[in-house]
């Protein structure tokens, strides 16, 4: 559905993109509508969390696939709608407590979800909602284990009732021991199809939703990684 982009510069939030299939240059913060778009009343009624975020797909030949996502996090239900604007049009994705589902995209649309499925879904609307202490963490009754060095306190995702469970997809929250930052997730498919693993970065508090946020998330698939979200612009919408 898109032309795929090869770099061979670092980029950089509030640099210009000028790639294929990314058609507008990322804009400062200070651009961003005001209002809104009227794609959150869509599954909330309530304080919701407006995110606006740099998305590099990882292509399995080296080049990547700039593009821009806003994200909904609505705090009442404890959902998130994904809308993306690609190059043959609207896409508007949704996780709610009754699932995952594409709520618009082209009639003529051959997406194949490598920008936003169930798991990724799961792992974004986790990280924000845990990693920002939104969720209340329970007592532990996991062992602790290392990932990368560093000691995790492990929780199955089904003890935060607030979150959405998607049927056949096992997640656990993974919090850092000494930071006390849920700032990690893990996503096992029961189908065999492997599994993902998201990890939030740049915890930074957001003086307008009065929280400590990550603003930035990369996501790995069996250990590959395959998207990084980059968060130029994180607001509260009431």
């Amino acid at each position: 559905m898109k032309s795929i982009v090869r770099i061979g510069f670092f980029v950089s939030v509030g640099s210009l993109f000028f790639a294929a299939g990314c058609q507008n240059a990322v804009p400062h913060s200070d651009s961003i509508p005001t209002e809104g778009s009227g794609i959150a009343s869509i599954s909330c009624n309530g304080p919701q969390i407006q995110a606006d975020c740099v998305v590099t797909q990882y292509q399995s030949d080296g080049s990547r696939y700039i593009t821009r996502q806003r994200h909904w996090i609505c705090l009442a239900a404890s959902a998130l709608t994904v809308e993306a604007d690609e190059p043959d049009g609207t896409y508007i994705w949704q996780l709610k407590q009754d699932g995952f589902n594409a709520v618009e995209k082209p009639a003529a649309s051959t997406e194949d979800s490598s920008l936003c499925s169930p798991s990724i879904a799961q792992a974004v609307l986790s990280l924000f909602l845990a990693g920002g202490g939104y969720l209340d963490v329970p007592a532990p009754d996991m062992e602790t284990r290392k990932v990368e060095g560093v000691v995790y306190q492990p929780y199955d995702a089904g003890v935060f009732r607030q979150l959405p469970a998607i049927q056949g997809l096992k997640t656990t929250l993974l919090q850092d021991v000494s930071t006390r930052l849920v700032d990690r997730v893990e996503n096992r498919s029961d189908a065999g199809e492997g599994v993902l693993h998201g990890h939030a970065f740049n915890f930074r508090r957001n003086h307008d939703v009065d929280k400590v946020l990550p603003t930035r998330i990369e996501l790995f698939q069996d250990g590959v990684r395959m998207l990084e979200m980059t968060y130029f612009h994180i607001t509260l919408r009431k």
